[in-house]
């Protein structure tokens, strides 16, 4: 089950973002976004850590995915 993602997760999340895009989003992006009301930022869990994680933005009655990665292994 999908949670809120917590700026604890962000390591976890930087090296599947690093992993995942030759260009990625930066530490800082993630930051800036966690708490803005626009976005919904979620991971994923398995086995103790995160597998995954989706960034959604979301507008009026719009939304879009931003971000969306899994662990590739």
């Amino acid at each position: 089950m999908a949670r809120k993602m917590k700026e604890a997760d962000l390591a976890e999340v930087m090296a599947i973002e690093n992993r995942c895009f030759s260009v990625p989003w930066s530490e800082h992006i993630f930051r800036e976004i966690l708490d803005a009301k626009e976005y919904i930022c979620l991971v994923e869990e398995a086995a103790g850590r995160i597998v995954g994680y989706a960034v959604l933005l979301l507008i009026g009655e719009e939304g879009d995915i931003a971000n969306i990665a899994v662990h590739p292994e």
